[in-house]
């Protein structure tokens, strides 16, 4: 037994020492190497991890990334710092992104695995990837430079949208190498810092004027003439400007989104107010999602967005109620009231809405007519009840179209004798009324 023992014991020494010894040395210990970029990664092997061997192998690469220094020259990032202090750690972020994503031409050296973990080992030639980066590093300030270009041609131009255009492709090609330089009017300097500069400087010279920057308009009135906005570039029309509109202050139906013709004058199609408010407020602004449409995953370009100084103009709108004449004619039993019971009420309620009265017709926008009777109804332990019958029509007076007409019937009222309970019949018919008339106001006035 104790021999059993004791050939057990050897055996499991032995098998240690012989599992140990195939483990490969850079499992053990990293590689150092001056000539060449080293990358390991591992990964757990597991019933639920059937994406071991390709997590083990971008794990090495990312180890790999990790290992290429990318320094950032301070006079850039202090000069981007000038221009816009949030744009420093994008165009940091940026380059680090690109660098992990470049990594061309590296090999795998080695793999290992064990019951429980899978190993890679990789590695990159400094020699290759320096080639690489500079082959990469010439496209982009070629392409960089030719987009920078045919940006400046379409400023000039007063072409607005499409020098942003071709600033952001340009900004795009050389935003992994912050760090290249290229001469512009004899002076050497940063290319993203000079893109940067430019387009800041062109936003900074667009002008947006509202041709009617004060109008008077009627509640739910159709707007006669639109308002107008005009775009300039240092005094220039600037045609195809995507121009974004929204109410302040107020409510109405218009267009949100208009762009200027060729002469730089956008329309803004405002058909109706709707909202009661005296003062109402439209600003309109450029629309700079519409600029960068292509370019809407582009963060530094995001960024720089969200920095420059939008022109915009507002329009204030003094808004004024409709008009209406009233007749009522009002009986009680057959016999007209001395006091009118629903005209006042209807009144009353409409001025919530803006609206003023007239005597005289012709200044009027619309006319309601209300007819109105009550006829007795019976005689209950000294309460005497009535019913009120009544006819009302809107008609709006520019078009001389009937909005509204229907006839209110058996609306009851009671009280200690039948005439009060007539007239208190009257009283309760403009609530009912109300309640029907209230919507076609509101959508037409």
């Amino acid at each position: 037994m104790k021999r059993i023992i004791a050939f057990l014991i050897f055996f499991i020494i032995l098998f240690d020492l012989l599992s140990s010894s195939s483990i490969p040395q850079w499992v053990k210990k990293r590689p150092v190497s001056k000539d060449y970029y080293i990358g390991i990664g591992v990964s757990a092997k597991s019933k639920d991890n059937k994406d071991y061997l390709q997590i083990a192998k971008d794990n090495a690469l990312k180890n790999l990334a990790s290992e290429i220094k990318v320094s950032i020259s301070s006079e850039v990032l202090s000069q981007i710092t000038e221009i816009d202090g949030k744009l420093k750690e994008y165009v940091k972020s940026a380059v680090k992104t690109s660098t992990q994503a470049n990594i061309e031409g590296y090999e795998i050296v080695d793999t290992y695995e064990d019951k429980k973990n899978y190993w890679v080992y990789c590695r990159l030639s400094k020699a290759k990837y320096e080639e690489n980066k500079r082959k990469r590093i010439n496209k982009a300030k070629e392409l960089s430079l030719s987009f920078f270009d045919k940006a400046l041609k379409e400023e000039h131009k007063g072409n607005i949208t499409e020098a942003s255009y071709y600033y952001f492709q340009a900004l795009k090609a050389i935003k992994d190498f912050p760090n290249e330089k290229s001469d512009f009017n004899g002076k050497n300097s940063f290319i993203i810092n000079e893109i940067i500069k430019h387009i800041k400087s062109m936003y900074g010279k667009i002008t947006l004027t509202a041709l009617q920057n004060k109008i008077s308009l009627k509640t739910n009135s159709s707007v006669k003439k639109y308002p107008e906005v005009s775009a300039t570039y240092n005094k220039l029309p600037i045609p195809n400007l995507p121009i974004k509109i929204k109410f302040l202050k107020g409510e109405g139906d218009l267009l949100e989104n208009e762009t200027t013709n060729s002469n730089g004058i956008a329309t803004i199609h405002l058909t109706k107010i709707r909202s009661a408010d005296k003062m109402q407020i439209i600003k309109a602004e450029i629309d700079m999602k519409k600029i960068l449409d292509t370019d809407t995953t582009f963060v530094l370009a995001k960024e720089i967005v969200s920095s420059l100084p939008k022109a915009s103009c507002k329009i204030f709108i003094t808004v004024s109620g409709s008009v209406f004449y009233i007749t009522s004619n009002e009986a009680n039993f057959g016999q007209k009231t001395d006091v009118l019971y629903l005209a006042p009420k209807i009144k009353e309620a409409l001025t919530n809405y803006y609206i003023t009265f007239t005597n005289d017709i012709s200044k009027a926008d619309a006319m309601v007519e209300i007819k109105a009777n009550t006829r007795k109804g019976s005689e209950i332990y000294g309460m005497y009840s009535a019913f009120a019958d009544v006819t009302l029509s809107i008609t709006d007076l520019k078009s001389g179209k009937e909005l509204y007409k229907n006839t209110f019937s058996h609306i009851k009222g009671i009280d200690r004798n039948f005439n009060k309970a007539g007239l208190k019949a009257l009283s309760n018919a403009s609530e009912e009324i109300l309640k029907k008339i209230k919507p076609v106001i509101k959508n037409n006035y």
